[in-house]
């Protein structure tokens, strides 16, 4: 099964923050998706820590696991 996937929650994970640990066994054995949004926020947060390449995990290293969809058509067809 698929289960979204919000901003606040993948950089919970990223940053390896406590309160990651709540939302892990939402996602055991499940699909994770991301929305066309938090992909954006996430390329924000690159060019908001003003990171180079180098320094750029994310989101490419991170969202290599999670599906990412354009519209909501998309998850339901």
């Amino acid at each position: 099964m698929a289960v979204v996937v919000d901003t606040d929650v993948v950089s919970f994970l990223y940053k390896q923050d406590d309160r990651s640990a709540f939302y892990l066994p939402y996602l055991v054995n499940q699909l994770p998706i991301i929305s066309f949004m938090t992909l954006a926020e996430l390329e924000r947060w690159t060019l908001a820590a003003n990171w180079g390449r180098a320094q750029t995990p994310a989101p490419d290293e991170i969202l290599a696991s999670i599906h990412r969809v354009s519209s909501f058509s998309s998850v339901v067809s």
